[in-house]
């Protein structure tokens, strides 16, 4: 399509001063004309700047093309709600049809969601599926290192976080310290969790919440609540949710500032946190940190009970 090899010629400078504006333009005429891999790039574009409606509307009319891309995306909006209603379920459709077609992304994520369902064969088989993925490779060596659906064998979790790190993922760079300061599969060394405070530097939430566990629970540190609180919150801003959930339970019990409280309730329950939803509904119910409506209050306590929130019910 002339459209295509216009986008082309413009987004590499092949022949024509490289402009990626024009590119874009000669993109999006041929995503208007039907073919699915503009389709694909122009929803990916809508996605960057957050237009999800857009979003969603370009990669489901590449999907249903066959557009392996579009799909693991399309999937991957479905199943975190960016755009559209949370749907774990229709989101795994999508994301498994993309990982059976060969496309390395979905069968990283199948392989984490399969984990997550705790069949960890499945994972197994998703995960090396995905070739060369950080991702793939830190959840085989969690697989090796924990004895999930394998023996534990510390020796291959070793060689798939090594793998993983090289690609500068900084979970395996995490593991492999707690593995050094463990003395599994290697010789104790001390030395090298010295690594974990740059590890942590490089921003990555889980790294941080770990760390703030650590702090919060004296485990392999002394135990310091300052600290703790501290990656606590730098975790929350990263995005955690079971941070967010944290800083919140601090915020509304220790420092009593029922509105921050509810602010970072809300950010966890809007990631899908049961115990969240269900503070936000209490909250909601009684007034705390947010106005008094019973109708907020039903809904989140309903969303709670979805998410598995005994209380709630």
């Amino acid at each position: 399509m002339a459209c295509y090899l216009l986008f082309q010629m413009y987004s590499k400078g092949e022949g024509v001063e490289m402009n990626q504006g024009e590119a874009f333009r000669w993109d999006f005429r041929a995503a208007e004309a039907g073919l699915a891999i503009s389709q694909s790039h122009v929803g990916n574009y809508f996605y960057k700047v957050r237009n999800y409606p857009r979003a969603l509307s370009w990669f489901r009319r590449a999907a249903e093309q066959g557009d392996r891309d579009a799909e693991c995306n399309l999937g991957i909006m479905h199943f975190y709600g960016h755009g559209v209603l949370a749907n774990p379920e229709e989101g795994e459709k999508w994301i498994l049809k993309a990982a059976d077609r060969g496309d390395i992304t979905a069968a990283s994520m199948m392989g984490i969601i399969y984990a997550h369902q705790e069949r960890y064969s499945e994972a197994m088989e998703y995960c090396r599926k995905a070739v060369d993925d950080r991702i793939a490779e830190y959840h085989i060596g969690c697989f090796y290192r924990y004895g999930l659906g394998i023996l534990p064998d510390y020796s291959a979790a070793m060689e798939w976080f090594e793998r993983s790190a090289q690609k500068e993922y900084s979970l395996a760079e995490f593991a492999i310290a707690q593995m050094f300061y463990e003395g599994h599969g290697v010789k104790r060394d001390l030395e090298k969790v010295k690594d974990l405070k740059k590890i942590e530097s490089l921003g990555n939430a889980r790294v941080a919440f770990a760390l703030g566990t650590w702090y919060h629970l004296g485990f392999r540190v002394t135990k310091d609540e300052v600290k703790a609180q501290e990656y606590f919150m730098k975790a929350a801003n990263l995005g955690d949710r079971e941070a967010q959930y944290n800083v919140g339970f601090s915020r509304g019990r220790y420092i009593q500032d029922d509105t921050l409280a509810y602010k970072w309730f809300l950010e966890a329950a809007n990631q899908g946190h049961a115990d969240a939803a269900y503070s936000v509904g209490y909250m909601h119910q009684y007034g705390r940190g947010a106005n008094q409506s019973y109708e907020e209050a039903e809904k989140w306590y309903l969303a709670a009970i979805d998410k598995g929130n005994v209380p709630a019910q």
